[in-house]
């Protein structure tokens, strides 16, 4: 009777255990598939999220990129309706609008260089190399000139690499010149042309002992400095999809902006190796003209300052470094003539103005160089992209921006006000 048993026994026991392992092969199975169905969300997912990561981790704690918005519209930075409405979309990380009629369309540029499409947030536009028209040129330009007027009204002593102001042009051409016999001046600056800043600005002259009182000593302070700008598109370093905002990480844009050094020190090495024949392991004339500028001890010595202007409108620190030293010298004249502000309080009042100013400026470059590319590099390829052209930038809130600032005259006293037609007879120096 008891081997009967037993033997049922273990029967059932090998049938719980078939049913115990089906249960768990058809839970596993689920996993797995539950396991595909969220990877492929994730992908789907992420492809949505990335350029709004991007755009929010690289503007977050950004003093320039944070005023955008949080102000009143600035009269020296002037968006049309179109290009508001593609720079609000673009520092969201959303889709542009602008751009919806043309996403897929071939961009133009040289057959040499990688050849790319429209896509929908305007990335590749930002990067594409080899294109005809000098788009990288006017951002660069437009940006310098903002700057060189902010240092205009400090009195400093500057020189600049665009038309109109006094050049860079000479800073290097003594040290080859002697080797170029009876060439002229023109060969020797192509022959540097690589490590022509954009900016000498000579600081020599201020009044340090005062300046002290408002905040610690800048790189800028009693040296002439070397100062270069760089943009940086999301196309151009996959540190903008890389970046996780780590504890000591720096943006892409600092990262680009520390460069600009090492690629001066690289050229001004190469020229020395290729006409004055110097051994490696030492330091040139060219080199050591190089190095002359800048503070000459600490973190900083002989060092050239990068600035560097980030696509979604953020600005690197030595923007900042630029920003505090001009406020200063702006703080000391104004507590000399007026004591209404503390001098910490005249600081971060002219700092205030100069963050707010850039910042609109940077974002506006950006949004222009991707709407002005989409239109010259892209083209009319379909008939809605010549509707869209041909609506043009017609709209009601156009006309209401100037009856803003017409209403609102004190709004246009701030830095390029000259430049708005309503204030041209205003002298904004006063």
């Amino acid at each position: 009777m008891c081997r009967p048993i037993v033997a049922i026994e273990r029967r059932h026991q090998r049938q719980r255990r078939r049913e115990q392992f089906g249960v768990r092969f058809a839970l596993r199975k689920a996993d797995i598939q539950y396991g595909a169905c969220r990877i492929q969300r994730r992908q789907t997912i992420g492809a949505v999220e990335q350029p709004r990561r991007m755009a929010f981790l690289n503007r977050e704690d950004c003093p320039f990129a944070s005023q955008f918005l949080s102000g009143c519209p600035l009269p020296s930075v002037r968006f049309t309706p179109t290009l508001f409405r593609l720079a609000i979309q673009h520092i969201f990380g959303v889709p542009l609008t602008a751009l919806a009629h043309i996403v897929g369309s071939k961009i133009h540029n040289n057959p040499k260089m990688p050849q790319r499409n429209v896509d929908a947030h305007g990335n590749n536009l930002t990067a594409i190399t080899g294109s005809t028209g000098d788009h990288s040129r006017s951002l660069h330009d437009y940006m310098l000139q903002f700057v060189a007027t902010e240092l205009e009204r400090i009195g400093a002593k500057y020189l600049a690499a665009k038309k109109g102001y006094k050049s860079t042009a000479g800073i290097f051409t003594h040290v080859l010149q002697p080797l170029l016999g009876t060439a002229t001046a023109d060969k020797a600056f192509k022959l540097i042309n690589g490590i022509l800043p954009d900016f000498a600005i000579d600081a020599r002259g201020a009044r340090f002992s005062e300046l002290l009182q408002f905040t610690d000593s800048s790189r800028l302070d009693g040296v002439e400095t070397l100062v270069d700008i760089k943009g940086l598109g999301i196309g151009e370093s996959s540190d903008y999809v890389s970046f996780r905002a780590e504890q000591g990480q720096l943006k892409p844009i600092d990262r680009r902006a520390v460069k600009v050094h090492k690629e001066y020190c690289k050229a001004a090495k190469d020229l020395d190796s290729k006409y004055h024949h110097t051994p490696d392991g030492e330091i040139g004339p060219v080199k050591s003209a190089l190095l002359s500028f800048g503070p000459v001890a600490g973190k900083y010595e002989g060092t050239v300052l990068g600035l560097g202007i980030g696509c979604f409108g953020e600005l690197s620190a030595g923007f900042n470094d630029v920003c505090t030293f001009i406020a200063r010298n702006r703080a000391v004249s104004y507590v000399d003539r007026y004591d209404d502000k503390s001098p910490k309080e005249a600081l971060g009042m002219f700092r205030s103005r100069i963050r707010r100013v850039w910042g609109h400026a940077a974002i506006f470059a950006w949004s222009d160089l991707i709407l002005d590319r989409s239109r010259k590099l892209v083209g009319l390829q379909s008939p809605a992209a010549c509707a869209t052209r041909a609506g043009g930038d017609s709209d009601p809130n156009f006309e209401n921006y100037d009856l803003f600032h017409a209403q609102s005259p004190d709004t246009g006293r701030g830095v390029h006000a000259r430049s708005w037609r309503a204030n041209r007879d205003v002298d904004v120096r006063r």
